[in-house]
């Protein structure tokens, strides 16, 4: 194995979790000498494996900035494409061991203290406890290799230097061998480090196979056995660390992460030391029990970054010599669901700034820009005196008219609450909503671009309007009568056999979409599952599988599984007289294939019904609609009196499973809602469509 390493492998557990104790406290003083600025050689050595992706994304920026001027010129003044990174920034690096150029660095990542002002360029201490300072100064692979902290190696009195220091964080953490993150808030407790020792013995013991990682599948949750475990898993995703913009931001750029905490009582000096690919073991060992709500949200983004099953994926591609992955030019990151994110963590601002607020949220807005490395960066003093940024919701705003201009298709599928950016005045723009990336997603999963199609937005502060090239399909019709009372026979004679998951089914949705008696077992929410299988029933089996791979039903295995139920027992169709005669209720093959159906109908109305607003319109009032399209089969959930239309840009693959339905008034086009449209379409297909549904420029509004 001439490519394995251990720092790529989570299989090999030495030294993944380790106590280290000092003979003696720290000096918490910051020695200058150790500072040296990296000449243009040594920064373009350590960025060398980075630089072709950040000359790629300069160049994508380019043409996104030429499109936002397009769409808004007023917003494209407050952006800039980022300057090249060896050329446009000052960086310097600790190192007191040699004067030779580091072949590498590690950089560290700490919560700033709160309502700290920057550090006096003179007389310093080092910014976070010196003992977890001096560990991650020995953190260095070799001795000359450097370490950055941002306090230390910037130069705080320098407002350019920072603000282009700043510009390009997403390259100095992603281009650092590791990312040293310090705990400060964190204290592992006599208790837990009894425990922590033992366990880590354990956790090493050749005994245990490479895979799986030990304890995960013994009977009784290992965390509920060993209580103190979780404790100390709790504490730790109760850190601080984790609900700060910029460490999130730091978290998601690095590759590989070292965590830092101090350990109470004796000896002194002690501190705990774990790895990203430990953290990830806890968090695979606490999915099997409850944790605190608030602790919850954590969890689920460190289950998403520190992911075992990526890490074992990367292990594989290095051992077989794989190339790294590349970015699809053709997809685009999420912009929404960054915005959401990174507006929801904390930020301070810098403590001098005359408007703190607005400067932590300029800071959120060059996260966001970094984490979708779109290669552009914020013009930060035109953009601390524009009325584009004057609040939170004018600085998301922004960021989503960006999004558009960078073919983000979120960017028409957000679904929360409409914007007010005057008065009592209504957007037709609405807030990001976890619902936005569609059915089927990942939360970092790329979606196709979309294409430069025409679009105006309403230029005044308001931004009441859109105007869009939209597909309008023709009338809406319910489901036949006929079909509607069988599908009520299907779901009932499915129940008696013991279908759909008993009273109440699973309480969720996913992965496998067997609990589909969550729906059937309410009234209310039985007319749209009854329905949508009307629907199913009139559409036929190609188009049920055809659309529910394109809309995002389930994974692949699921939908193998169903796939191959449905196409059993309904080869050439569905056949009315048949399915009323229950013969099919004598199979296992036939219970098989109805039941299939009816988890793809679970999907579709639970999926709906997440999409639908919580108030007005009212969600009893919503329900299952065929949709002609030229001929064309496609259904859409929405209440009774509403017009429903798709952005022409959105009419493509990819974009199937996204809430792009809009939902209209019938008089002044007034955007009252979205919604998914249920279609078997392929790009082709939809051109077809759009020659008899097209209305161009359509001038649409926010709600009355």
């Amino acid at each position: 194995m001439e490519n394995w390493d251990p720092s790529i492998d989570p299989t090999f557990r030495k030294g993944q979790c380790c106590f280290y104790t000092w003979p003696f406290a720290p000096d918490p003083e910051f020695q200058e000498e150790t500072l040296h600025e990296q000449d243009y050689e040594a920064k373009n050595h350590l960025f060398r494996n980075y630089l072709p992706t950040h000359n790629a994304r300069i160049e994508r920026g380019a043409h996104v900035l030429e499109r936002l001027r397009q769409i808004d010129p007023a917003a494209a003044a407050l952006f800039a494409p980022k300057p090249y990174l060896v050329e446009g920034m000052t960086l310097r690096l600790i190192n007191g061991e040699t004067t030779d150029s580091p072949k590498s660095y590690s950089a560290l990542s700490y919560c700033w203290q709160q309502g700290a002002a920057p550090p006096d360029p003179g007389r310093r201490h080092v910014p976070i406890n010196s003992l977890l300072y001096q560990h991650f100064i020995l953190q260095r692979e070799t001795a000359d290799e450097g370490v950055w902290c941002d306090q230390l190696c910037i130069d705080q009195t320098d407002k350019a230097e920072k603000a282009a220091t700043i510009s390009a964080m997403d390259a100095l953490y992603t281009c650092a061998r590791v990312v040293v993150v310090a705990l400060e808030d964190v204290e592992v407790s006599p208790e837990e480090q009894a425990f922590l020792r033992a366990f880590i013995a354990d956790y090493e013991d050749e005994r245990h196979p490479p895979m799986p990682p030990p304890h995960l599948l013994e009977s009784l949750p290992f965390m509920s056995v060993h209580p103190v475990l979780l404790g100390f898993f709790v504490k730790v995703c109760g850190s601080r660390w984790f609900r700060r913009a910029w460490c999130s931001h730091e978290m998601r750029l690095g590759r590989r992460h070292r965590f830092l905490a101090r350990c109470a009582g004796q000896p002194a000096n002690t501190l705990l030391s774990f790895s990203d690919f430990f953290l990830s073991y806890l968090c695979m060992l606490s999915s099997s029990v409850a944790v605190p709500a608030d602790v919850k949200p954590v969890r689920d983004t460190v289950h998403r970054v520190f992911s075992y099953a990526a890490y074992i994926d990367e292990l594989r591609r290095v051992l077989n010599g794989a190339p790294e992955k590349t970015v699809d030019e053709a997809l685009t990151p999420a912009y929404t669901t960054h915005v959401s994110e990174i507006f929801a963590l904390g930020a301070g601002g810098d403590p001098n700034a005359e408007d703190r607020e607005r400067d932590a949220n300029l800071d959120r807005i060059t996260i966001v820009l970094n984490t979708v490395g779109n290669g552009l960066c914020l013009r930060r003093e035109e953009a601390a005196r524009s009325p584009l940024t004057a609040s939170t919701e004018n600085c998301q705003r922004l960021l989503l008219t960006l999004s558009l201009a960078a073919g983000d298709p979120t960017a028409l599928c957000t679904n929360g609450d409409p914007f007010t950016f005057i008065g009592s005045q209504a957007s037709w723009l609405r807030r990001p909503h976890h619902t936005d990336i569609g059915s089927g997603a990942t939360r970092q999963e790329p979606l196709p671009r979309m294409d430069d199609s025409a679009v105006e937005l309403d230029p005044s502060p308001a931004l009441a309007w859109i105007a869009v090239d939209m597909l309008l399909p023709g009338a809406l019709e319910e489901p036949s009568a006929d079909l509607w009372s069988l599908a009520a026979l299907l779901v009932s004679e499915a129940r008696n056999a013991g279908l759909g998951g008993g009273f109440l089914g699973q309480l969720a949705q996913g992965p496998e979409y067997l609990g589909w008696r969550m729906e059937a077992d309410f009234e209310d929410w039985n007319v749209n599952f009854t329905g949508i299988l009307a629907s199913i029933l009139q559409f036929g089996p190609r188009w049920t599988l055809g659309m529910a791979a394109k809309c995002g039903f389930a994974g692949p295995t699921v939908l193998d599984d169903v796939r191959a139920a449905v196409r059993a027992h309904f080869a050439d169709g569905f056949d009315a007289g048949y399915l009323r005669g229950l013969e099919w209720t004598a199979s296992a093959e036939g219970l098989r294939a109805v039941n299939a159906l009816l988890r793809i109908a679970y999907w579709m109305v639970g999926w709906s019904m997440s999409i639908m607003p919580q108030t007005a319109p009212e969600r009893a009032s919503w329900k299952p609609w065929i949709c002609p399209l030229a001929g064309a089969n496609a259904l859409v959930i929405a209440p009774e009196g509403v017009v429903p239309a798709v952005p022409v840009a959105l009419l493509r693959a990819g974009s199937d499973r996204l809430p792009r339905a809009w939902l209209l008034s019938d008089d002044r086009p007034s955007l009252l809602g979205k919604s998914i449209l249920f279609a078997d379409l392929s790009d082709g297909e939809y051109n077809e469509v759009l020659g008899s549904c097209l209305q161009r420029h359509m001038k649409i509004y926010g709600p009355p």
